[in-house]
């Protein structure tokens, strides 16, 4: 599991191949969404502790994890900070 910053300074978490943005950051825990969600209408979701750590799948994807293409998010992000 990886926390990185998107193009518009938001956090994105990398975990088992897929990505997911953040949809809801509550008391006691935070829920993640998958990033697929408007072009595969998939309803993958997360939830993390609010520390972001110990992550528990809510719902399947309905789709493949891509985890090259999380490898490439994660590269290009490390580019920009540099």
């Amino acid at each position: 599991m990886e926390i990185i910053t998107s193009n518009k300074g938001c956090e994105n978490l990398c975990y088992n191949g897929y990505m997911y943005v953040l949809k809801h950051f509550g008391k006691s825990k935070i829920t993640w969404r998958c990033s697929k969600r408007s072009s595969f209408k998939c309803i993958g979701e997360l939830y993390t502790n609010i520390q972001k750590e110990d992550p528990v799948l809510k719902s399947d994807h309905n789709h493949f994890g891509d985890s090259e293409k999380v490898d490439v998010e994660k590269a290009l992000c490390i580019m920009k900070e540099q």
